[in-house]
């Protein structure tokens, strides 16, 4: 057996240990840190965000960034960072898909998602990503730009009762998030993300999160990651920063059917822009 085949096997191996199987798969009511789901469910409604602590234990995060560091050439740098990496709509690869599945496996999230949406709409809009070393300026997670026209005041009202839910898995501590809390009752412009930086009285939360948390966030929050600054002098290595995340919804509810619109556009965009040529790594952003 070459190396190559070797390697290739123990990697299937990983990704497979990843997912639990369906008789494990039972929806705890209470989070792994102990606050209550209704408390989450009221954080989100309030502030646009909580945190489900420790819903992803020491192996599950050392597979998962065995997974990502060791499938580096499916991922491309979108920004001026030499070793950050991207890669938009993770969930359709095969080598990474069993990480979505994870997090859609997940009893602590899974428990949260189905209080506020009831476990028969509970659907993945397709809008996953995992990065590495990355920066994000202020921004929301809706459709920007060119395509913010599937969006409508309309259809942004009517997903307070339902909102669509960005779960950010992190796989290191990270304290760089910062979000404008109570920012997704407030539409705004969403053809530039200039529009989405606070003004002086807006009421701004550093969020912090260790290793296996979860950070549900309304997709209409605005937030920022880390600034391009802080990731300059990042090297893949174990210390690498890695996030990863996907979107869920009710498949009722219009935001969520707009923004799975939207994204199947996006994606097409973001594939012809960005995979990555033979022997390189280096693409533009469409994102």
């Amino acid at each position: 057996m070459t190396a190559e085949i070797e390697r290739h096997c123990q990697l299937t191996a990983d990704r497979l240990d990843l997912v639990p199987m369906p008789s494990t798969m039972e929806f705890n009511r209470e989070a792994p840190s102990g606050l209550p789901v209704n408390s989450q469910v009221k954080d989100i409604a309030e502030r646009g965000y909580s945190v489900v602590r420790r819903a992803f234990d020491d192996v599950t995060i050392t597979r998962m960034r065995h997974v990502i560091m060791n499938n580096l050439e499916f991922m491309s740098n979108t920004r001026p960072t030499k070793t950050a990496r991207h890669i938009a709509g993770f969930h359709r690869f095969p080598r990474f898909e069993p990480i979505h599945a994870a997090i859609s496996a997940n009893a602590a999230l899974m428990s949260v998602l189905e209080s506020i949406y009831g476990e028969r709409h509970i659907i993945s809009l397709g809008l996953s990503d995992i990065t590495i070393n990355r920066s994000q300026p202020w921004h929301t997670d809706l459709l920007r730009g060119d395509y913010s026209k599937h969006l409508t005041s309309e259809i942004w009202g009517e997903s307070t009762a339902r909102p669509c839910l960005k779960a950010l898995v992190y796989l290191q501590h990270g304290a760089s998030l910062q979000v404008v809390t109570g920012s997704h009752r407030h539409p705004i412009d969403l053809s530039s993300d200039r529009n989405a930086v606070p003004t002086g009285d807006a009421k701004i939360e550093a969020v912090a999160a260790e290793a296996g948390d979860v950070i549900l966030m309304d997709i209409r929050t605005i937030h920022r990651g880390s600034t391009e600054a802080e990731m300059a002098t990042k090297i893949l290595d174990a210390d690498a920063k890695i996030l990863i995340s996907t979107v869920f919804g009710d498949r009722n509810s219009k935001l969520a059917q707009a923004m799975q619109k939207g994204n199947a556009e996006r994606m097409i965009d973001w594939d012809v822009r960005n995979t990555p040529a033979i022997g390189s790594s280096r693409c533009l952003d469409a994102s």
